[in-house]
């Protein structure tokens, strides 16, 4: 069945508004039986998506206020015979007369998910005057119709868009977690389920969202991650402001201009029953062009076992670290984790590992040392626009033949995500520690070492100002080190505009 814009004797002179409403309801209800010839895009649970929509859509407000015009009657539409098919005539004149019905229509046509009344509507629509267009029905109607077409890039442009002006419209989240799905975006997709996943929604869209949150976790691609940020960074030798302190004096603080980078890979290959094995690669560091010897580069090789469904990740991860210290071979370092990542319930999340490693340092073999950590995270989605997070650390270094340099590192964590209206984002996150060593130093004046730590950073960013998959990311933060010994007091601030992808 096909839609044939005409032009015909109706005009609101001899045909009243409302019937001809109640008549374009029913040509949109029965457009959706058309066959335009398409081959439907392949989602693993494509039939449940295409039956729930209208729940998530009907629980939503319209794009649109409710008008003041109640279809009473449904008069007979005129039809073309054709044994083929069946053509239905819409007057295109009519509606471009009448821009609050054609506004009604289009409205109708996207909450229901009526792919081809959106297809035969949105032509007309565009030629609207300006000022009678809403621009989120338009953006709206562009997208479902891009991603109808296959044209994932093109919805997720419009549909973020949307999102920046009305982050609360899940059911514009979900067709944006949609094209992310299809456009292999896994990570931004699963971001986007996971916030839908923590709002109130019906049962059953609950377990559609839950069934492409579990498709994601079963892909299988390369995840690529590349990011950098060029920064002036304060005391990058971290040492004390007053350089003279009773008989020892240290060097002078150094400002340099840092370029912090990141690039990783992973690959998950999927196994039965939910089981998995992975392989990931990373290398991250500081250069700073005018100061190499203190350059600060790392790189990290692991492979992974694990168990993922839709409430658990439970995984074991082997890992060897290198790190080189101002161009020269300093610390290799091997170690084991165990993951226990558990979704509580839609609105909590928890997250936490135990880390074992064995660290060998090149510079000075006197500081090999055994390494375990303990980390625990527990994060809160009120709704789909806000997370809290809360998490605790506890680090144990033992250096066997300098016990001096052997400490337990205790820490809280919390930080909050945020979606504003209007298309901001931010980030804020702060970190406090205690450090107790197990002996004296010189510098410490032959006391037992003890150190307070405050780390704080905070993050804007603007959804709808992206390019290439890259949002810059303006961060502020500063890093605070108090200490009974003299040469680790130091403070350290830093303000810097991030660019980093997942591909």
């Amino acid at each position: 069945m096909t839609i044939t814009p005409v032009y015909t004797t109706f005009t609101p002179s001899n045909t009243p508004i409302k019937i001809f409403m109640a008549g374009l309801t029913f040509l949109i209800a029965h457009i959706s039986h058309a066959d335009d010839g398409r081959t439907d895009n392949q989602e693993p649970i494509n039939q449940e998506i295409t039956a729930l929509e209208p729940i998530i859509n009907h629980a939503q407000p319209e794009l649109l206020p409710h008008g003041t015009l109640t279809p009473k009657t449904e008069p007979t539409l005129a039809q073309t015979p054709n044994p083929a098919e069946d053509t239905l005539i819409a007057d295109e004149a009519l509606l471009l007369d009448n821009p609050d019905l054609l506004n009604h229509a289009l409205n109708s046509a996207v909450m229901t998910n009526n792919m081809a009344g959106v297809h035969a509507l949105l032509p007309i629509y565009q030629k609207l005057p300006k000022d009678h267009q809403n621009g989120i029905l338009l953006g709206y109607a562009n997208a479902l119709a891009a991603l109808d077409k296959g044209n994932a890039k093109a919805a997720i442009d419009e549909l973020r868009r949307i999102i920046a002006i009305v982050p609360e419209y899940n059911v514009v989240r979900f067709h944006l977690a949609r094209a992310l799905f299809m456009d292999k975006q896994n990570e931004a997709a699963l971001d986007q389920f996971n916030k839908l996943h923590a709002d109130n929604l019906p049962d059953d869209v609950r377990q559609v969202v839950g069934q492409y949150r579990q498709a994601l976790k079963q892909r299988d691609s390369w995840t690529w991650q590349a990011g950098m940020n060029l920064a002036k960074e304060d005391n990058i030798n971290q040492v004390p402001k007053n350089t003279t302190q009773g008989q020892w004096t240290f060097d002078k603080p150094i400002d340099a201009i840092t370029l912090s980078y990141q690039l990783g890979a992973d690959k998950k290959w999927s196994l039965p029953k939910g089981a998995y094995v992975g392989a990931n690669a990373q290398i991250y560091g500081k250069h700073h062009q005018n100061h190499k010897k203190y350059n600060d580069h790392w790189g990290r090789l692991g492979a992974n076992l694990g168990f993922a469904d839709a409430k658990k990740d439970l995984g074991i991860e082997v890992y060897g670290e290198k790190r080189f210290y101002g161009h020269e071979r300093y610390t290799d370092t091997i170690g084991i984790r165990m993951s226990a990542d558990y979704r509580i319930n839609p609105k909590f999340q928890s997250l936490n590992a135990i880390d074992i490693s064995r660290l060998t340092n090149h510079r000075t073999p006197r500081a090999d040392s055994n390494n375990t950590l303990y980390s625990t995270s527990l994060i809160y989605y009120p709704n789909a626009t806000r997370y809290y997070l809360l998490g605790a650390d506890f680090y144990d270094e033992k250096v066997p033949q300098d016990p001096s340099d052997s400490y337990q590192r205790r820490g809280i964590r919390t930080a909050w995500g945020q979606e504003w209206a209007g298309g901001l984002s931010s980030r804020a996150q702060i970190s406090i520690n205690k450090r107790h060593y197990q002996g004296a130093n010189l510098t410490s004046g032959g006391q037992i070492r003890h150190d307070k730590q405050m780390q704080a950073s905070l993050s804007f960013w603007h959804r709808d100002i992206h390019k290439w998959g890259i949002t810059p990311r303006l961060t502020i933060s500063t890093n605070i080190n108090k200490s009974n010994d003299i040469k680790a007091n130091y403070h350290k601030n830093q303000m810097f505009v991030e660019f980093s992808r997942i591909f």
